[in-house]
């Protein structure tokens, strides 16, 4: 009778559960640097792993667009709430992905003529 129990300690073990948890992070247009809580992390589109759910401050930056600064929550699915979170992240038999995506479109930043590029620099100089 001490087998059962064994057994199925060793089941447990060996087929525990497990929640991943990924950020996705798209930019329209592509290859925007992406910068989460103020640390590089690679160019869209980035596919992140995180521990932690709470709030993001993700940042989009790109030569000829404006810098894009958002805060984010990653929030919580009901399974990740105690007591469950110990079933889901331990004992259930299947690994469950939880995804969260993040997408931006980048705006442009506007032309400016030459002309009045050239009279700003000069204003520039004489303000030194």
């Amino acid at each position: 009778m001490r087998i059962l129990p064994t057994l199925m300690l060793i089941m447990l073990s060996v087929c525990g559960g497990c929640v991943v948890r990924e950020l996705t992070i798209k930019s329209d247009p592509t290859g925007a640097t992406v910068y989460i809580n103020g640390h590089e992390e690679g160019k869209t589109p980035l596919k992140k792993t995180f521990e932690f759910y709470g709030s993001r401050e993700i940042t989009l930056r790109m030569d000829g667009y404006k810098t894009s600064e958002n805060t984010t929550k990653l929030a919580a699915p009901w399974y990740e709430y105690f007591p469950l979170d110990f079933v889901f992240e331990i004992l259930f038999p299947l690994r469950i992905t939880n995804r969260h995506e993040y997408s931006v479109a980048l705006e442009p930043l506007p032309e400016s003529p030459p002309d009045e590029l050239l009279e700003r620099a000069k204003e520039a100089r004489t303000n030194e």
